[in-house]
């Protein structure tokens, strides 16, 4: 549900900043989201809030770097694309990431391929198609 609400939050905040002020720079605000992460995980490294794990230069790079990529490019394309779609339909879309996740994980070979997995995700792909589907109809797309 915390994680839900932020990110709702967020995204209605994104959308304000970028369609109703006169800043509209998608990558800008991408960039300031990751240093204002970086800088919570710096606080709560010297809070000793949180342990720092001492990891190898080869699992930093096959598993740390990775998600810092990607989550930064779903905060660029997120930023982008609250410039020109609601925020009720972004939301929509967010709920195909457990589906993008899996299949990049299997690219990966983090995950073993399951046909079983893939007939839950497919539901969830289903369902979001529909509801995207009825948000276009809805806006005469």
């Amino acid at each position: 549900m915390v994680w839900i609400f932020f990110s709702i939050t967020l995204t209605m905040w994104n959308k304000h900043v970028l369609s109703h002020t006169s800043f509209t720079f998608p990558v800008a605000l991408a960039i300031l989201h990751m240093s204002v992460s970086s800088t919570l995980s710096l606080v709560m490294l010297r809070l000793r809030v949180v342990e720092a794990a001492d990891i190898s230069a080869s699992i930093y790079g096959r598993f740390v770097a990775p998600i810092g990529i990607l989550y930064a490019l779903v905060l660029w394309l997120s930023n982008s694309s609250v410039m020109y779609l609601s925020v009720s339909f972004t939301q929509m879309l967010k709920s195909i990431a457990p589906v993008t996740i899996y299949l990049i994980a299997v690219a990966m070979r983090q995950e073993t391929w399951s046909w079983a997995t893939l007939a839950n995700m497919a539901v969830i792909l289903f369902g979001t198609a529909v509801a995207a589907y009825g948000a276009c109809r809805g806006l005469g797309g």
